[in-house]
């Protein structure tokens, strides 16, 4: 999922303060425990043209 740094992206990926494109739209933080949903919120904020990291 980590791959949207450095990439060219939309309106959502732009950095708020530097407007450069730099940093993420999310981090989703999770345990082990919650893998599975932390993997399908970050590729549905992905598909949804957010940059998410996990």
């Amino acid at each position: 999922m980590a791959h949207c740094p450095g990439e060219q992206r939309g309106q959502h990926g732009q950095h708020p303060t530097t407007g450069d494109g730099a940093g993420w739209d999310f981090f989703v933080s999770y345990t082990q425990t919650d893998q599975p949903w932390a993997e399908w919120i970050a590729w549905t904020l992905e598909e949804a043209g957010y940059c998410a990291s996990e």
